[in-house]
């Protein structure tokens, strides 16, 4: 994606924790923690949490919650 080259560093960085984490493999076998924890252990703390916010934000973009249909 063409993209991607615009975004900053750290929205960068956060596509591509989000591209080895967000695989159909490690969703699969159920290695989502495994893989957040990997790719994230080298980052100090305040980092994980800015991290992880992105990552909630690509989440909530990419996986939309369900919308439940109203009943009358």
């Amino acid at each position: 994606m063409e993209a991607i080259g615009l975004l900053d560093t750290e929205n960068r960085q956060a596509w591509a924790v989000w591209q080895e984490i967000g695989t159909r493999f490690v969703v699969d076998f159920g290695l989502g923690a495994w893989a957040l924890d990997a790719a994230i252990e080298t980052h100090g703390v305040s980092d994980r949490g800015d991290l992880l916010e992105r990552l909630s934000i690509i989440y909530e973009v990419m996986v939309p919650p369900r919308q439940e249909s109203q009943k009358d």
